[in-house]
């Protein structure tokens, strides 16, 4: 009697072994969540809009390979957005302003509309320089405009973040890892974003769709657009 109860102990345990090794492996990586940063001017050419109505922070929100990024300003009369799907390597630019809302989905490989594509620019990556942003082990990497007289910097990421291809869409595609401190020049502005908290949550299903309310719009129009309203 002991001997039978032993036996089905053991293959009790045996067959919880093999589930348990058999069930997906957690990497320590969350592949859902919101990144929120702060924006810094590092250089600020507009004329028309003071500095107090400038927008103070950025959120970032990704789910496997959608991420969506949104700055709202001038008291939340403005907003833009890029929704990115970082498998097709397609940005779709978001932009409200007022009662007006247009948006623009650009081709594959194309950069979101406005934004400077840093031409001619390299990238230097310093694995062993590490920094820690918003909890996250983040390396070092410094980019630079060789011939010309625009001011390398440096550049944070962390590969802490499971997201597919998160720069495929952007001028930093060489990079391999969720950017948390940065450079963007947007129209008539230069930013520094600094991540200052990430926290893996689940994010709505539709964070990645199109209101209805949104018309399309061509990309020398949104350009236009956007370059009207930052001057």
């Amino acid at each position: 009697m002991a001997t039978k109860l032993s036996f089905r102990i053991l293959v009790l345990f045996s067959i919880l072994f093999m589930v348990l090794s058999c069930a997906p492996k957690k990497n320590g990586k969350g592949n859902e969540g919101t990144v929120y940063y702060d924006i810094k001017y590092l250089s600020n050419d507009l004329k028309s809009v003071p500095m107090n109505f400038m927008p103070k922070s950025m959120v970032l929100r990704f789910k496997e390979k959608y991420t969506s990024t949104g700055i709202d300003g001038f008291m939340g009369l403005f907003s833009i957005t890029y929704i990115a799907d970082n498998k097709k390597n397609i940005n779709t630019t978001l932009l409200k302003f007022l009662d007006n809302r247009f948006y623009y989905t650009g081709e594959k490989n194309e950069y979101p509309a406005g934004f400077d594509d840093m031409k001619g620019r390299e990238i230097e990556f310093f694995p062993e320089d590490t920094l820690t942003i918003a909890g996250l082990k983040c390396e070092k990497a410094v980019i630079s405009f060789p011939g010309t007289d625009r001011p390398s910097f440096d550049v944070y990421f962390t590969n802490e973040v499971d997201i597919y291809s998160p720069n495929i869409a952007n001028p930093y595609k060489e990079i391999d890892g969720l950017l948390l401190a940065f450079n963007v020049k947007l129209s008539q502005l230069e930013m520094r974003f600094t991540a200052n908290k990430v926290i893996f949550e689940p994010v709505k299903d539709d964070f990645n769709k199109i209101p209805e309310d949104f018309k399309p719009v061509g990309k020398s129009q949104m350009i236009q657009v956007i370059n009207s309203l930052l001057k």
